[in-house]
């Protein structure tokens, strides 16, 4: 099936009220984007990203979530040349993330031949019975440093929370000589959104329950998780996501009952992926 166009894919989950009020907000970023503070921000980005590259490989850390996506779109857009590496935790990750890969992959063809998966199989923690979502990350990216080298860039910002602006504030952005890249760091979430203007991006975004749902909560990556409960994501993942949602829920209940064994937790590195 041929991939989506931009807007049939942030389309894809949203009601029409959802998506009269992204118009209005893309609107508003439109402006944002034509500011003197925003091409500030985006030229250092783009400075940073250079500059780190520049020394010894790595790989380009992909989540798919809005902040990964936006350095993506500067990655294509400079020499880098560096792997594609998407960490994926199984049975939680959110199924709109392939479909938001298929259609980067076909309009720039030429990241298929560096674009990689590391899948995690998630076990449940003993003491809560929630999946362990961090440990497979640890697991995930583990193995893509010992395939790509443990040199990274990453799409965090300092705005996400307060450990992150600690960590830009004292290590920066990350030169030829860090182990982790970060151009975006004192990039806002308004500058995401207004460089996302023009590339593809999560059909997640514009899922605001009519408006009330702050486009800037939206975690994209993986479903059923703890984190912003306080901030309704359960309501938010129930009205755009409930099928999902209960499989994952059915899941997890074979795996409280039969736990999934180490040779399945193993991450596995998909390559070629096939879109």
């Amino acid at each position: 099936m041929p991939a989506m166009t931009r807007d049939e894919l942030l389309r894809l989950r949203c009601t029409e009220q959802d998506w009269t009020i992204w118009q209005s907000r893309a609107r508003v970023d439109a402006i944002w984007s034509g500011s003197a503070v925003h091409a500030r921000r985006v030229a250092q980005a783009r400075a940073a990203l250079a500059d780190f590259v520049s020394g010894e490989r790595g790989y380009i850390g992909i989540s798919w979530g809005k902040d990964s996506t936006a350095l993506l779109s500067l990655v294509v857009e400079s020499d880098c040349d560096w792997p594609l590496v998407h960490v994926i935790i199984e049975p939680v990750a959110n199924p709109d993330c392939d479909k938001l890969r298929d259609l980067w992959l076909t309009l720039y063809p030429d990241l298929r031949a560096r674009y990689y998966e590391v899948r995690v199989r998630c076990q449940t923690k003993e003491r809560t019975g929630r999946y362990d979502t961090n440990a497979a990350y640890r697991a995930g990216f583990a193995a893509a440093a010992r395939r790509f080298g443990k040199r990274y860039v990453s799409g965090i910002r300092a705005e996400e929370a307060g450990i992150r602006k600690r960590v830009v504030k004292h290590l920066g952005l990350g030169d030829e000589d860090a182990n982790t890249g970060r151009p975006l760091g004192w990039w806002r979430s308004e500058d995401v959104f207004a460089r996302l203007l023009g590339f593809p991006l999560h059909p997640s975004y514009p899922c605001s329950l009519n408006g009330g749902y702050e486009r800037g909560r939206v975690r994209v990556n993986n479903l059923w998780g703890l984190y912003g409960e306080e901030h309704g994501r359960q309501e938010w993942e129930s009205r755009y996501y409930g099928q999902t949602i209960r499989a994952i829920e059915r899941q997890h209940r074979a795996d409280l009952e039969t736990p999934p064994t180490f040779d399945e937790c193993v991450p596995r590195l998909v390559y070629p992926v096939t879109a």
